[in-house]
């Protein structure tokens, strides 16, 4: 036991906080099941969680499932100069970003939100995920279209994000909004190949095998394959 040990539970309460909800992101992303016989410590039960987690409340170390979402974080919502729209509707963007985490403030902490616009920027569709579930399902739509959603971890996109934007042909640019106002973007060029951007994925997958086996390696995959993808007509964007 810790407190048997002369150590601090409530300095391990939050890290044990914060490995949950990485691990729980993790999961989420690469639809990998959660194996709880890792996980569980012999000798640290649900009592001594409970209290190590009370304990750690008074520091705020908890819940880091989701990041808070404050008037601060919604007002650093930028916009960002991309091909597909102009200044105007560059703005119309960052405003609808802003309503999204606005949307999403008002549902329990974790509920992810989305909604699609033509390219004109004109409203075609709105998502809202169940409590707390951070995950929802966008519409593929019958005309070129930009999708936008939250990601209330504030992390980058999920490998499913970009194989979904490169399998559908009208979808045109997908952004994720983290709940602390930083937005990531993707936007097919002229010059976009499914094929190509494929081969890029099978051969960044080729140099990180283990890319599954920890939250970090994943999010380092997802990283270069993002840092390459303008060779197959992928701008990304962050801001």
């Amino acid at each position: 036991m810790l407190e048997a040990a002369g150590q601090d539970t409530t300095e391990a309460a939050a890290k044990l906080a914060k490995w949950r909800a990485t691990e729980k992101d993790f999961c989420k992303q690469t639809g990998l099941p959660r194996d709880n016989t890792r996980t569980q410590v012999h000798g640290f039960g649900r009592s001594q969680a409970s209290r190590a987690v009370w304990e750690s409340r008074k520091l705020r170390d908890v819940n880091l499932d989701a990041l808070p979402i404050t008037q601060k974080s919604i007002q650093a919502i930028m916009p960002f100069e991309c091909e597909l729209l102009d200044s105007a509707q560059q703005r119309k963007l960052q405003n609808e970003h802003r309503k999204l985490l606005v949307r999403a403030a008002g549902k329990p902490a974790g509920t992810e939100v989305g909604a699609t616009f033509t390219i004109s920027m004109q409203p075609l569709h709105q998502m809202t995920g169940k409590d707390a579930a951070a995950h929802i399902r966008i519409p593929d739509e019958s005309q070129p279209y930009i999708a936008i959603h939250s990601h209330p971890s504030g992390n980058t996109f999920s490998e499913n994000d970009l194989i979904n934007f490169a399998n559908r042909d009208n979808m045109k640019m997908l952004t994720a909004v983290g709940n602390d106002g930083r937005v990531y973007a993707v936007e097919k060029t002229n010059d976009f190949s499914r094929g190509r951007f494929e081969e890029l994925k099978f051969s960044i997958q080729n140099s990180h095998p283990d890319y599954t086996s920890s939250p970090e390696l994943y999010i380092r995959y997802i990283e270069d394959l993002l840092k390459e993808a303008v060779s197959c007509g992928v701008r990304y964007y962050t801001k």
